[in-house]
C-alpha cells in the first residue's frame, strides 16, 4: 500500500508499506514507476518485528529519494526520515534519522526539500 508520492524525471516515486506472508514484520517499500506503470526501481527497509511505513517521499537534487515516514521502537512509534539513492543497489541507507531522541512517541508525515 502506498501512500506518498513525488515526482521524478522518469515518472513517480511512491512510498507506503508491505510485510511479509503473515503480516508479522512491516517494511517501508519506496519504489519508481514510469508513465506506463512499469516499475524501474525499488528498495524495502525492514526490521524484524516491526511497523514500518512510508508517509511521504521526495526526490533530492542529487538523485535520493527522501522518506519520511514510522518506524515502531519497543512498542512505540517514532518519526523516520531516511535517504537512498534512485536506482541504487545499497543495502543500508544512505542516511537514517529517528524523531524525537527520546522515546516519547512520534510520526514524520512529511518531507521538503528546496531548490539547491
Amino acid at each position: 500500500m502506498f501512500f506518498g508520492a513525488g515526482h521524478h524525471p522518469l515518472g513517480v516515486l511512491v512510498t507506503g508499506y508491505g510485510c511479509d506472508d503473515g503480516c508479522s514484520n512491516y517494511q517501508i517499500q519506496t519504489a519508481l514507476y514510469g508513465p506506463t506503470g512499469l516499475r524501474f526501481w525499488q528498495t524495502s527497509d525492514a526490521a524484524p518485528g516491526s511497523l514500518r511505513y512510508g508517509s511521504d517521499v521526495v526526490l533530492d537534487s542529487q538523485g535520493r529519494a527522501l522518506v519520511a515516514g514510522i518506524v515502531t521502537e519497543k512498542g512505540t512509534p517514532r518519526g523516520y526520515v531516511s535517504a537512498r539513492r534512485v536506482g541504487g543497489e545499497e543495502v543500508f541507507p544512505l542516511l537514517e534519522h529517528w524523531f524525537p531522541a527520546s522515546a516519547a512517541p512520534s510520526e514524520a508525515l512529511g518531507v521538503l526539500v528546496d531548490d539547491s
